[in-house]
C-alpha cells in the first residue's frame, strides 16, 4: 500500500490516509538452541539420545534453563502392511516413475481412503547432567536416552522447546526429523532351509526385535553372505511377500549348520540359522563327549586287566 500524494498547495494540508504496514524485528543476543552433531543411522530397537545445546554464542550458559522434546512417531509398520498386501509393480504417473513400494502404498491409500500410517506424540523432559548426556560436566547440553521409542520404521520428528531466564523468561524452539529403518533381529527372523546333496536354498523373513517385517522391496538395503560351510551362489530373490530366498551350497564337513549372515549399513551383522540348528550342534558335541568317555573307560579296563 502507499500514501497518496497531497493535491494542491494548501498552507496546512490535512492528514493523509493511514497506511497499514508490518515491522519485522530480528533480535540479536540471547541463547541459541541447536542440534548437537549426530551422524548415526538409526534402526528399530536402537536407543536414541536427542542431544540439544542451549548456550550463549559469546560464552556462558543461560540461567534456569528447562528443555523438553515432543516426538511425533509412526503408529504402524510399513513392512507389515506391504508383506500382507504383497508388493505390486512400479507405475508411471505424469511421466514420473513411482517405485514399487511407494506405488503399493498409494494403492492401499486409494482403496482405504486414509493414510497407511498415522502418527502419535510423546513428550519427554531433557536433562543437562552427566547421566543423560555423557558430558563430563554441565555444558548447556541436554539429553535423555530413549529406549523402545524407535519401534517401527518411518520418520520421527523431534520438536524441542526450551525456556530460560528469571524473572523474565525467554523461549527457543527447534525441530528436525530422523528416518528409522527396520533392524534385522536373529531371534525374530524366520528361516527355512531346503538343502539336499549340499545344494539348495535358504529362505528368510527378516524381522526386527518387535516382530515387524522388514518387508518386500528392501533388497537394496542389506547384503547376505554365508556362514562358514555355506556359500551364497547367486543373487537374493525378493518374493514380494516379505520373504527372500538365497541360493546356497552347503558343506557338512565344515561342522556348521546351513545359515546366512545379514548385514545392514551402520550396524553389526547378524547370523540366522534354521530353527533348532543350535540344538543339533549341541547334540552332536554331547554324542562326541560320551563316545570319548566310553573310549576312556575301555582303555582303563584294558590297563587294569593287563596289570600283573
Amino acid at each position: 500500500m502507499y500514501r497518496p500524494g497531497i493535491i494542491g498547495r494548501a498552507e496546512f494540508p490535512g492528514d493523509a490516509p493511514q497506511t497499514a504496514y508490518f515491522v519485522n524485528v530480528v533480535a540479536s543476543g540471547g541463547a541459541v538452541l541447536r542440534r548437537m552433531p549426530d551422524r548415526t543411522r538409526y534402526y528399530t530397537g536402537d536407543v536414541i539420545n536427542p542431544l540439544i545445546g542451549l548456550q550463549y554464542l559469546q560464552g556462558g550458559l543461560p540461567p534456569n534453563a528447562q528443555v523438553e522434546v515432543t516426538v511425533s512417531r509412526p503408529d504402524a509398520s510399513v513392512g507389515n502392511l506391504l508383506s500382507q498386501e504383497r508388493l505390486g509393480t512400479a507405475v508411471v504417473v505424469d511421466a514420473d516413475s513411482i517405485p514399487a513400494r511407494q506405488a503399493t502404498l498409494m494403492a492401499i491409500e486409494q482403496r482405504t481412503g486414509r493414510p497407511v500410517v498415522g502418527y502419535t506424540q510423546q513428550t519427554f523432559p531433557l536433562f543437562d547432567d552427566t547421566a543423560h548426556t555423557n558430558a563430563p560436566e554441565p555444558a548447556g547440553i541436554f539429553g535423555n536416552p530413549l529406549e523402545d521409542l524407535l519401534t517401527v520404521e518411518g520418520n520421527y520428528t523431534f520438536r524441542f522447546k526450551a525456556s530460560y531466564g528469571h524473572p523474565c523468561t525467554a523461549t527457543r524452539e527447534l525441530s528436525y526429523s530422523v528416518h528409522v529403518d527396520p533392524g534385522v533381529d536373529p531371534s525374530q527372523t524366520v528361516v527355512t532351509v531346503d538343502v539336499s546333496g549340499g545344494i539348495g536354498t535358504i529362505t528368510v523373513i527378516p524381522k526386527d526385535k518387535y516382530g515387524n517385517d522388514l518387508g518386500p522391496g528392501r533388497g537394496h538395503g542389506f547384503t547376505v553372505t554365508g556362514v562358514p560351510g555355506t556359500t551364497v551362489t547367486s543373487t537374493v530373490k525378493d518374493n514380494r511377500d516379505g520373504s527372500y530366498t538365497v541360493p546356497v551350497n552347503w558343506d557338512p564337513a565344515a561342522g556348521n549348520d546351513p545359515g546366512v549372515v545379514i548385514s545392514q549399513p551402520g550396524r553389526p551383522p547378524v547370523i540366522v540359522h534354521a530353527p533348532g540348528a543350535g540344538k543339533v550342534s549341541c547334540r552332536k558335541w554331547k554324542i562326541l563327549f560320551w563316545i570319548a568317555v566310553a573310549v576312556a573307560v575301555i582303555l582303563l579296563l584294558l590297563l587294569l586287566l593287563a596289570a600283573p
